[in-house]
């Protein structure tokens, strides 16, 4: 994670009011990422809008990630009294990053291998519902602020591919 400590301070540092979204996949190592990068919009209100549709479209270990309920324990507003190893995994940032990701848009079974799209028809039709969300999402803003938002990616090569490139 030095990475995004130095994307941050290089590239992002100054620029965040500018993101008015934050959108990212529901695998920790994704939320992790938009919450350390963004940190700046994050604190200045921004909160990480985790996307089912978004996730890796591996089906082997590193493309499942963890229960809705542990995400929501770790990184949402969630209670976290009797709970101990995903704290000690991020030790002091999990203060930092409690409560500033809304799962609102993420399946329960979101995880399971068998709900993983891998047919390029199947994939194709998850894109259209990310274009939509991110649709919505800027034509409500445009509503409310006058303005495009500007939205932030954060997601796997796989997801990303097909969403700058459609008929891949």
């Amino acid at each position: 994670m030095i990475w995004c400590d130095e994307w941050h301070e290089i590239f992002l540092k100054g620029h965040a009011p500018n993101v008015t979204h934050i959108v990212t996949s529901p695998m920790w190592r994704c939320i992790e990422t938009a919450c350390r990068l963004y940190r700046d919009a994050i604190q200045s209100g921004v909160r990480v809008i985790a996307l089912s549709e978004l996730q890796n479209f591996d089906r082997g270990p590193n493309g499942t990630g963890s229960s809705l309920q542990t995400l929501k324990r770790v990184f949402g507003d969630a209670d976290r009294t009797g709970y101990g190893w995903e704290l000690d995994l991020l030790g002091e940032r999990g203060r930092i990053y409690r409560g500033c990701v809304d799962f609102a848009h993420v399946k329960e079974d979101w995880n399971l291998p068998t709900n993983k799209k891998v047919d390029r028809l199947a994939i194709r039709e998850q894109m259209k519902l990310v274009y939509k969300f991110l649709e919505d999402l800027n034509k409500k803003h445009m509503q409310e602020y006058g303005r495009p938002a500007e939205i932030s990616i954060i997601s796997h090569g796989s997801a990303l591919k097909k969403i700058t490139d459609p008929g891949e």
